[in-house]
């Protein structure tokens, strides 16, 4: 009786996909450019940006975090932003905050524009939240965390 009741359990449990995103970080040491890859892996559309509902000053959506340290581990300067704030305003307000079926984006910060003094070490911390515009309960998130010497 109990294996007939666990196997209509397991049929009658909704079934929720797993969204697919690749999620890659990589800094150029000689440009001083770290580049964020995502790629989409399914048929689905996913927005990058928090939800409009939500308060600013949280920490939901998509977006990146750098500290800039001093030999002695100090924090220097530091910034934070949505993955999407350094594009143009055509595609900060358009498509570059949405991640499409399939595809493939590319987000490139040119670290030496924000600080230009002696640095030793980056720390960085990047934090997908991506919704699909179809199923508000269908959310990928994914934190990373590492560090780059300058």
């Amino acid at each position: 009786m109990r294996i007939v009741f666990v196997i209509a359990f397991i049929i009658l449990l909704p079934i929720k996909s797993i969204a697919q995103i690749n999620t890659e970080i990589s800094f150029n040491k000689k440009n001083k450019s770290l580049m964020l890859t995502l790629k989409n892996e399914t048929k689905k559309v996913f927005n990058l940006a928090p939800p409009v509902s939500s308060d600013p000053f949280t920490t939901r959506g998509s977006f990146l975090e750098v500290k800039f340290r001093d030999k002695n581990n100090n924090i220097i300067y530091q910034r934070s932003l949505f993955v999407f704030d350094g594009l143009k305003a055509k595609e900060y307000f358009g498509k570059g905050r949405f991640l499409f079926d399939n595809a493939k984006k590319e987000y490139v910060y040119k670290l030496h524009e924000w600080y230009r003094k002696e640095v030793y070490m980056i720390e960085v911390f990047v934090q997908i939240e991506a919704r699909n515009i179809s199923n508000r309960d269908d959310v990928y998130k994914k934190n990373i965390r590492t560090n780059y010497f300058w």
